[in-house]
């Protein structure tokens, strides 16, 4: 039973993995992403002292490539800008607005995201452009929202602004040089300007890849998703809701074993027997 996230996330992940390589050669409609709720709240801890050479998000690793920033630039450029409370907390609310509609779409299209594995092995080129059309269809409600950058910037005052662009715009200069790199190490031939467009399109699916890598510790993606079709009441539903989040408020995204079963078997007393056999069923389909 503990495992259960584990099992749900995974799949996920790997749809999300997959939508994300096969977004480099699609069309310029993809945005960029959205970073998790959880990360949003280190980067705006507060502002930060550091020195005008620190002020940077292009750090080389000892192999001379590029280092991973673990979350999208815009989020990254965050931690180095000295934001005051005001706009920590606005953007704090665009961070978490974005963080929860993607996790939300992923939950609604379950079905869809949990055939990404199977897409992936497949040497069909059809099935995995239709399955990349899919995907973008339903993530349309988080893509109308606009780039990440943008939201972002809505929210900062000028001068900081200003500072924020000056990052992402370095980044993504270094970012396209080095796809160019690349490319020429293969004999192919690539403009900067493209490799640059490329690289900031890609970012729609590091949102995703995020968001599914959140799943798999997300004791509430799990019941979300297992009692959905269970016709539950809405007194059940309330009651259920009511565990989750005071399950999450009581561990602080870091529950133990037994918090986890606790928790599944408080769910499961909430059910009637039909329901209850329905779940164990989805259960061990997993």
């Amino acid at each position: 039973m503990s495992k259960l996230p584990l099992a749900v996330g995974l799949a996920l992940l790997h749809a999300a993995m997959l939508a994300r390589a096969q977004s480099q050669p699609g069309p310029d409609q993809v945005t960029e992403a959205v970073q998790p709720a959880a990360q949003a709240q280190s980067s705006l801890a507060g502002p930060q002292v550091a020195t005008e050479e620190a002020r940077t998000l292009v750090v080389y690793e000892y192999g001379g490539g590029l280092q991973d920033l673990g979350l999208p630039p815009p989020e990254a450029a965050l931690e180095l800008l000295a934001l005051d409370e005001r706009a920590r907390e606005r953007v704090a609310h665009v961070l978490a607005e974005r963080a929860m509609l993607a996790e939300r779409l992923i939950i609604d299209n379950f079905e869809l995201f949990s055939q990404g594995e199977t897409v992936e092995a497949s040497e069909s080129k059809l099935g995995k452009a239709l399955f990349f059309v899919q995907v973008l269809r339903v993530l349309e409600p988080l893509i109308e929202r606009g780039p990440l950058e943008d939201e972002i910037r809505a929210q900062l005052p000028a001068d900081q602004a200003a500072a924020f662009d000056r990052l992402l715009d370095e980044y993504w200069e270094a970012v396209g040089k080095a796809r160019v790199e690349e490319a020429r190490a293969k004999g192919e031939k690539i403009g900067l300007r493209r490799a640059v467009r490329e690289a900031r399109r890609d970012q729609l699916g590091k949102e995703i890849e995020l968001a599914a890598a959140r799943a798999i510790e997300s004791e509430r993606f799990a019941v979300d998703y297992l009692t959905r079709g269970l016709d539950l009441t809405p007194e059940q539903q309330a009651r259920i809701d009511r565990l989750v989040r005071d399950f999450g408020a009581r561990t602080m995204g870091a529950p133990d074993e037994k918090a986890k079963e606790g928790l599944f078997a408080a769910v499961l007393a909430f059910l009637d027997e039909r329901q209850r056999d329905l779940l164990l069923e989805r259960i061990k389909g997993l």
